[in-house]
């Protein structure tokens, strides 16, 4: 009984003495519980580095290389030299008779009313030394030529080379008459062509005619390809 009151009196002194330390403590005007000091963090915020985007690589537009352009190679062609019409020689040859296919020379209109044939002779006797009439005994009147007798016709030459070339025409010739025989030629108007209108002229020199005195008649010579 003793041992527990004496606990029982230890416990109250020690709870006694520590209420009043505690108050004591309190009381105290130093002994103001400070505030706990909390410590500050300075919190330091990096910038971000901004990403400079890499300036952009100019892209080549790669051109095409120009063809050089391969001259043309200009095709010389070789003028083949026209060849000349030989001249005709004043010789009689013997009358060929011309194929379908070939081309005849047709002169005039009007047929030998005395029955002569028409003669294709190349070249005959030419005129062209027969004494002209002077101009002022020429007649100005010109007849047609189907008015006068026509004794003899004579073709005018139509050249292979005028034929291959396509010439065609017809050629007015005033020829000049006296007593039935040309003594003038002179084209009126002409085929187009000199070689036709010469053949032409050398073809009327040749005509003869059933007439007295002078006249000068229209003779149409015409050059057509059948």
């Amino acid at each position: 009984m003793n041992e527990s009151r004496e606990r029982f009196f230890w416990v109250i002194a020690l709870t006694l003495s520590i209420t009043a330390h505690a108050a004591f403590v309190l009381l105290m005007p130093g002994a103001a519980v400070k505030p706990e000091i909390k410590p500050i963090m300075r919190v330091r915020l990096a910038m971000a580095e901004k990403k400079i985007a890499p300036a952009p690589v100019p892209i080549r537009e790669e051109v095409p290389a120009e063809k050089k352009a391969v001259p043309k190679k200009e095709t010389v062609t070789k003028k083949q030299p026209q060849k000349k019409a030989e001249p005709v020689k004043a010789v009689k040859t013997t009358p060929e008779k011309a194929p379908v296919q070939e081309v005849q020379a047709v002169a005039g209109t009007a047929d030998s009313e005395a029955g002569t044939p028409v003669n294709a002779t190349n070249d005959a006797v030419l005129t062209d030394n027969l004494p002209a009439l002077p101009h002022q005994a020429r007649p100005e009147r010109v007849v047609e030529l189907d008015t006068l007798e026509v004794v003899k016709k004579v073709l005018p030459d139509y050249s292979s080379f005028s034929r291959k070339r396509k010439e065609e025409g017809t050629v007015k010739i005033i020829a000049t008459v006296t007593d039935g025989r040309v003594v003038n030629a002179e084209i009126e108007s002409s085929s187009g062509f000199q070689r036709l209108d010469e053949s032409a002229l050398r073809a009327v020199r040749q005509w003869l005619f059933k007439n007295n005195g002078t006249v000068r008649v229209r003779v149409p010579v015409t050059f057509r390809l059948k």
